[in-house]
């Protein structure tokens, strides 16, 4: 019996210990918390970017958004704070900079963060490989 004890509170340590990992993580990338991939700037409001952000979707083909039904987390991270795209099987999220007070008043620039990337390929690509995709198929294009 008090193996069993001893093999639960092991058990249970364990569950512990995972989600609080998973909790720092998530607090980590979190809209206040300072961690991201990368950070991008822009000369233009948020408005603007988010217009051009669409276009690009819309008009390329490699670059598209999952529909939300279909995809909980592109569902809880397309907010107006973050935005998800996904190219080439690589889902990249991104967080605009401050609030909606601060995107009204920044009419000549804005940042966003990258602040996660999701691979769905069966081959597993450095994070390096991933930047290089997302700064050459849309951040640069963001910028022309």
């Amino acid at each position: 019996m008090k193996k069993l004890l001893k093999m639960i509170t092991l058990v249970i340590l364990v569950v512990l210990i995972y989600f609080a990992y998973n909790l720092y993580r998530l607090y980590r990338l979190a809209p206040n918390g300072a961690k991201a991939y990368s950070t991008y700037s822009f000369p233009n409001s948020k408005y603007y970017l988010e217009n051009k952000i669409d276009s690009l979707v819309q008009f390329d083909k490699k670059i598209f958004r999952n529909q939300l039904d279909d995809n909980p987390t592109a569902k809880f991270y397309n907010t107006g704070r973050y935005f998800t795209i996904n190219i080439d099987s690589v889902d990249f999220i991104f967080r605009y900079k401050g609030d909606s007070l601060d995107w009204v008043n920044s009419k000549d620039s804005i940042k966003i963060f990258l602040t996660s990337i999701n691979s769905f390929k069966k081959r597993k690509l450095s994070n390096e490989e991933k930047l290089k995709i997302v700064e050459e198929q849309f951040i640069n294009r963001l910028r022309e």
